[in-house]
């Protein structure tokens, strides 16, 4: 019985620290939904460019530090700066892009902003949307935005469910009752699983 009461008193000072996570996560999933809402957009407006001629085949690349990123560079003769092809987009991807080789003649298609990276000769965002070669679409258009649909749902039913999980952690007032023990861990390790997941998608995709 003395135990339940010091459970509970503990809990009741925790509780301050825990509406504090609570707010803070229900901030960063607003935040990452608005992001994947108006940011991340299915491709629907693409530019078309013609008679590339490659150079190799497509090299794997990846950055270090704690925003390591990874993707696939295809060189072309026209310019001076690789193309990118990204993970996800792989997924969508015909095989046949590895095979590409020396002098191969392909058409690629871009995102407006990435086409516009492209005439700037920013090296880091030309990302390839579309691959065509000897008038065989190499990757899936239709398969990519379905991925990106998918993936943005994925983060919304993430960010809801940490939601509502910590408010009925927060809201049931008995709860280290139940448990026996406090749900501050439990709390934060929700809190934590959004920041996790975040990193993790933006690394790999």
């Amino acid at each position: 019985m003395t135990a339940t009461i010091d459970n509970t008193q503990k809990w009741q000072k925790e509780k301050g620290l825990l509406i504090l996570i609570l707010v803070l996560g229900t901030l960063l999933a607003c935040v990452m939904s608005y992001i994947l809402i108006f940011s991340v957009q299915k491709i629907t407006e693409l530019k078309n460019i013609d008679n590339l001629r490659v150079t190799h085949a497509p090299i794997f690349k990846r950055t270090g530090g704690k925003n390591s990123r990874q993707w696939y560079e295809l060189q072309t003769a026209q310019f001076k700066h690789p193309f990118r092809i990204p993970l996800r987009n792989l997924r969508c991807s015909s095989q046949e892009i590895f095979n590409l080789k020396e002098n191969d003649l392909i058409s690629v298609k871009l995102e407006p902003e990435a086409y516009e990276y492209l005439m700037e000769g920013n090296p880091n965002r030309i990302y390839i949307s579309a691959i065509k070669h000897r008038e065989k679409e190499l990757m899936d258009l239709n398969c990519i935005n379905r991925e990106i649909s998918w993936s943005n749902t994925q983060w919304l039913i993430l960010s809801l469910s940490i939601i509502i999980l910590s408010i009925v952690f927060l809201k049931i007032q008995k709860i280290p009752t139940i448990l026996g023990f406090s749900p501050k861990p439990v709390v934060c390790v929700l809190f934590l699983s959004i920041v996790i997941v975040f990193i993790a998608d933006s690394i790999f995709h």
